[in-house]
C-alpha cells in the first residue's frame, strides 16, 4: 500500500505547494512537468483576509440565542413520559425553529442580499421608462423587508419562543436536559413553570391547549416572515485568521448562522466573494426598524400583537447599514478596504517578427513569493452559537462557479457565447436578461426554452422562448411518480390511487383496487337497503312476469294494482294480503293517541294481545270490575335533627322552606344542582409535601388572590405536622389588586407559637441590596447566610442565593411564605424529603 498522507513534513510557502516536486513523496517530474502549476492567478489581498476570516468563524455575529432554543426545544422532545399533544406541539415548534436556523445562515442571508440587489438593478433599467414613471420602492426599504430578521421582528419572534433572563443567554443549555431556569417569559417560560408536570405527564389539558395555540401562532409568524423576506460538518481547526477578538459578554441578538467546517474551502471563498460584493454595493445605504411591528404580514408593516409597544409612537432605531448587524467592527474594516486582485502567475510572454508584430505567446512560469494574512491565529469563542453550534449550515460542497440571478436561479456560461440558465419558476425565467439562443432549464416543470430572437421577440412574456418538450402538468407528474396499487383519479391537479370499497352489509366488493384482475361487485348476503324514502319493484302487465319463475320472485302488478310475489309451495304468482283478506281472519285493533300502547299484536293463533300495566315507587294500581284505578303513596319527611327544609304536602305539590342569612354572616350560592353555603372571606385546605420544594398551595384547586380594584387584609394559620413533631405559625398582611398586578402594603408580619428556628426575624432576600457579611436573609422560604461584603447594583446582589457562593445554606426547615410571583400573591409550603402534612386556614376581610 502507498503513503497517502499528505505533506508529512508540512509547506513553508504557496510555491511549496504549487510546485510539483512536493506533492508526491520520494518522486520528481519529469520534463516540463515541474513548471506547470495548479493556480493561475489568485484572490485579492483583501478577500484571501475576508476568507480566512471565515474558515476560522470570526467577524459575523454568532447565532447563540437560535442555538440556545433549539438545544433546549430538542431536550423537551425527550423527556420520556412527555404527552402526545404536547409533543406533537413541540415537534411543530421544533420545526419552525429549524427554518428559521435555515433562514439565518450565512448562504441564506447572502442569498436574500443578492435578490436585493438583482431587484435594485432591474428597477433601475425602468426609470423613465415607460410612459407612466416607475415609483420604485426605496434601496433601505427592500433591505428592511428582506432583512426583517435582525432588524427586530426575528428577536421579536424569538422572545414569543422564549423570554430569556438578563444575561442568560450563553447559560441556557442545560447540563440533564432542558434548562428551564433561564426562561422568564415564552412558550418555554410557561413550559418552565409547568416542567414539573410535564416530566410527570399529567400536565393540564387546558395548558396544553394554551401551550399548542402559542406553537401554532409562532409557527405561522415564523413562516409568514420566512415567506415575506424571500420574495423580493464539525469544528474546522485546520486553518482561518482572526480579525476580531470574540465578544466575552455573548451577543444576545439574532445572529448569523455559519459552520466553516461543513462547507469546502471553495464554499467559503463563494461566501467571502458574495460578502466583499454585495458590501461594496450596499454599505452605503442606511436602514431603520420601528420597534413594536412586524414585518411578516401579507400588507406590509402592521402592529405586532405580542409587542406593547405602538409602532406609531415608537421611536424608530437607525443602523448606519445592514452589514452592522451581521459581522463586528473589526470585520466591517476589513470589507472595507479596497479589492485590488494580484496575479501569483505570469505565464503570457509575447513573441516578435522582425516587423515588431506579436505572432504568439510563450509560457514561462514566474511563481512569486505569497502574502500572508494580517490577521492572528483564531481564538475560538466560548459560546454556544460558535460554529453555528456544530449545526450544518451549508447548502453543498459543490465548487462551481455559480451566480444567484433571481429567485433561485443559476447562471452556467456555455460554449460559443451561449448561457445556460436553472431556474425554478416563469418569475424567475421572465426576470433573466438573456440573448439569443441561451437556454433556460426550468426545474420546476421539467422542461428547456430557447431563447428566440431577441430583435423580433422581446415581449417579456413566454413568447420570446420556444419550448423544446412537452411540459407534464402536475397531474401528469404524479402520475408518473405515484405508487402503489388501484385506478387512478384526479383531484384537481393531484393524481391519487384509489380502490373500489364496499358498504358492509349492503355492498360486497372483490378485487377493489383491480390489481388482480376485475373487480367484482354485488349485494351482501342478507343485503340491508339504505334510506328513508322507498324501495321500487319491477312494475309490469301479468304478461310481463317472469319466465320460468323462482321461488321469491316479486313485483308489482300494473294491471291488478297488486304486490305479488311466486310461490314454490303453489308453483304460482300470489298477491300479498290486502286489506280484505285481514279483515276476514279478524278485526284490526290499533292504539291512537301517544304514550305506552296497550295493543301489542295478534300472534300466529289469530289471537289479540294487549300488554299489562304495571307500577313502581309510589304509584299503586287497584284493578275493579269494571275499570283499573292508578294512585300514589308519595310521602315525604326531614331526616335528622336540626332546621326541616321540608315544610308539607298540600295535594300535589311538596313544599320546602327557602334557607337565608340574615345578617350576610353566611354566602348562600344557588345553582342548578346544588345550594353552597360559605362564610365569606374563611377557606381551608390541606396538602402533603414528600421533598424540599416549594409547593404553591390551593384552595379547592385554587390559587387565591383579590380580585381587580380590591385589598385584602389577611391571616393565615398554618398547622405543619409529621409523626409527633408539630410546628404552627401565622402569617398575615395587607395585598392589592391594581389592574391585575399585586403587592403588598407594608410587609408580611409572622408570629411563630411553635417553631424550632430563628426565621420569624429573617427578612426576605432583596435583589440590588447590599448586605453586609453574616447577614441572614430568607430566600424561596430557605434561610442563608452571606460570608463576605455584597455591594448593592453588583452581580452578586442581582444573583439569588442559591446559585451564589456568596451565601451560605443555614436552614431549610419547614416554613411557608406569602409572596408574589409574576406580580400576583402566591401561598407557598415547604417540608423536608420526608412526608409532611399540612392544614391551612386563610381569613381575609376584602374592601
Amino acid at each position: 500500500m502507498p503513503d497517502l498522507t499528505d505533506f508529512k513534513n508540512g509547506l513553508q510557502d504557496a510555491n511549496e505547494y504549487l510546485d510539483t516536486k512536493h506533492h508526491l513523496s520520494g518522486t520528481a517530474a519529469f520534463g516540463n512537468s515541474n513548471l506547470r502549476a495548479v493556480a493561475q492567478a489568485e484572490y485579492s489581498f483583501t478577500l484571501r483576509e475576508l476568507l480566512c476570516g471565515v474558515l476560522g468563524g470570526n467577524g459575523i455575529k454568532l447565532p447563540n440565542i437560535q442555538i440556545c432554543m433549539s438545544a433546549n426545544i430538542a431536550e423537551l422532545l425527550k423527556i420520556p413520559a412527555l404527552q402526545g399533544e404536547l409533543y406533537d406541539a413541540l415537534s411543530q415548534l421544533d420545526g419552525a425553529m429549524n427554518d428559521f436556523m435555515d433562514h439565518t445562515k450565512l448562504d441564506s442571508v447572502l442569498g436574500r442580499l443578492n435578490g436585493v440587489l438583482a431587484e435594485a438593478q432591474n428597477v433601475a433599467n425602468m426609470i423613465a421608462f415607460c410612459s407612466t414613471p416607475v415609483d420604485p420602492i426605496a434601496i433601505p426599504n427592500m433591505l428592511e423587508r428582506a432583512m426583517g430578521s435582525f432588524l427586530g421582528a426575528g428577536k421579536e419572534l424569538i422572545d414569543q419562543i422564549g423570554s430569556i433572563v438578563p444575561g442568560q443567554v450563553c447559560a441556557c443549555i442545560g447540563t440533564n436536559g432542558f434548562n428551564g431556569n433561564v426562561f422568564n417569559g415564552g412558550i418555554l417560560g410557561k413550559i418552565a413553570n409547568n416542567i414539573d408536570a410535564i416530566n410527570a405527564g399529567n400536565l393540564g389539558q387546558s395548558v396544553i391547549d394554551s401551550i399548542r395555540g402559542d406553537i401554532e401562532n409562532v409557527a405561522s409568524s415564523v413562516k409568514n416572515l420566512i415567506n415575506f423576506e424571500n420574495n423580493i460538518n464539525g469544528a474546522y481547526s485546520l486553518g482561518g485568521s482572526q480579525f476580531a477578538t470574540p465578544d466575552p459578554s455573548c451577543y444576545s441578538g439574532v445572529g448569523v448562522m455559519h459552520n466553516p467546517n461543513n462547507g469546502s474551502i471553495a464554499g467559503n471563498a463563494r461566501l467571502a466573494s458574495s460578502m466583499k460584493g454585495l458590501y461594496d454595493r450596499l454599505a452605503g445605504y442606511p436602514v431603520t426598524y420601528r420597534p413594536g411591528t412586524t414585518l411578516g404580514g401579507t400588507a406590509g408593516d402592521v402592529p405586532n400583537s405580542a409587542s406593547n409597544l405602538d409602532p406609531s409612537d415608537a421611536e424608530p432605531i437607525e443602523y448606519e447599514n445592514i452589514f452592522k448587524l451581521l459581522f463586528d467592527d473589526d470585520f466591517l474594516t476589513l470589507l472595507d478596504q479596497a479589492d485590488d486582485p494580484q496575479s501569483n502567475v505570469d505565464n503570457q510572454i509575447p513573441v516578435y517578427d522582425y516587423c515588431g508584430t506579436v505572432i504568439g505567446y510563450t509560457t514561462q512560469v514566474i511563481q512569486k513569493e505569497g502574502d500572508k494574512s494580517k490577521g492572528s491565529d483564531p481564538t475560538a469563542p466560548n459560546s454556544p452559537g460558535y460554529l453555528a453550534g456544530g449545526l450544518n449550515t451549508s447548502d453543498g460542497n459543490s465548487a462551481t462557479n455559480t451566480e444567484t440571478v433571481a429567485e433561485g436561479s443559476i447562471t452556467v456560461q456555455g460554449a460559443g457565447g451561449a448561457n445556460v440558465y436553472l431556474v425554478n419558476s416563469e418569475q424567475a425565467q421572465l426576470a433573466l436578461q438573456t440573448n439569443t439562443h441561451d437556454l433556460v432549464v426550468r426545474t420546476d416543470i421539467l422542461t428547456i426554452f430557447a431563447r428566440l430572437s431577441t430583435e423580433t421577440n422581446n415581449f417579456g412574456t413566454m413568447a420570446d422562448y420556444q419550448q423544446s418538450s412537452v411540459t407534464f402538468t402536475t397531474f401528469g407528474q404524479n402520475v408518473n411518480e405515484l405508487s402503489g396499487e388501484g385506478f387512478v383519479s384526479k383531484d384537481g391537479t393531484v393524481a391519487i390511487a384509489r380502490s373500489i370499497t364496499g358498504t358492509n352489509n349492503e355492498i360486497t366488493v372483490i378485487n377493489g383496487n383491480g390489481a388482480g384482475g376485475n373487480p367484482i361487485i354485488g349485494l351482501s348476503d342478507n343485503a340491508v337497503i339504505p334510506g328513508f324514502g322507498s324501495i321500487t319493484l319491477p312494475v309490469g302487465n301479468t304478461a310481463q312476469r317472469s319466465s320460468p319463475a323462482q321461488s321469491g320472485m316479486m313485483r308489482y302488478n300494473n294491471s291488478t294494482d297488486d304486490m305479488e310475489v311466486y310461490y314454490a309451495d303453489t308453483n304460482s304468482w300470489r298477491n300479498l294480503a290486502t286489506i280484505e283478506d285481514i279483515t276476514a281472519q279478524s278485526n284490526i285493533f290499533v292504539n291512537i293517541g301517544t304514550g305506552a300502547e296497550v295493543y301489542k299484536q295478534k300472534n300466529s293463533s289469530l289471537e289479540q294481545e294487549f300488554r299489562k300495566v304495571n307500577t313502581t315507587g309510589a304509584l299503586n294500581i287497584v284493578q275493579n270490575s269494571n275499570d283499573i284505578t292508578i294512585s300514589d303513596t308519595l310521602t315525604a319527611s326531614n331526616l335528622g335533627t336540626g332546621a326541616e327544609l321540608f315544610k308539607s304536602r298540600v295535594t300535589n305539590d311538596l313544599q320546602f322552606r327557602k334557607i337565608k342569612s340574615s345578617n350576610n354572616s353566611v354566602t348562600i350560592t344557588q345553582d342548578t344542582n346544588e345550594i353552597d353555603l360559605t362564610i365569606p372571606g374563611v377557606a381551608n385546605t390541606t396538602l402533603t409535601t414528600t421533598d424540599a420544594n416549594s409547593t404553591p398551595v390551593l384552595f379547592n384547586t385554587v390559587a387565591l388572590r383579590p380580585d381587580t380594584g380590591k385589598t385584602w387584609f389577611f391571616k393565615l394559620y398554618v398547622l405543619a405536622g409529621r409523626d409527633s413533631t408539630k410546628r404552627a405559625w401565622q402569617l398575615h398582611g395587607v395585598v392589592q389588586n391594581n389592574s391585575d398586578t399585586d403587592s403588598f402594603v407594608g410587609v408580611v408580619g409572622r408570629n411563630d407559637y411553635q417553631r424550632n428556628t430563628g426565621e420569624s426575624t429573617i427578612n426576605p432576600w432583596s435583589a440590588n441590596s447590599a448586605y453586609s457579611s453574616g447577614t441572614q436573609v430568607e430566600y424561596d422560604m430557605i434561610i442563608y447566610e452571606s460570608n463576605t461584603e455584597i455591594s448593592s447594583g453588583s452581580s452578586s446582589s442581582i444573583t439569588s442565593p442559591d446559585t451564589n457562593s456568596d451565601w451560605n445554606l443555614i436552614d431549610s426547615g419547614w416554613n411557608t411564605s406569602v409572596l408574589l410571583n409574576n406580580n400576583q400573591m402566591s401561598i407557598r409550603v415547604r417540608g423536608d424529603t420526608s412526608t409532611v402534612n399540612w392544614s391551612l386556614k386563610l381569613e381575609y376581610v376584602e374592601l
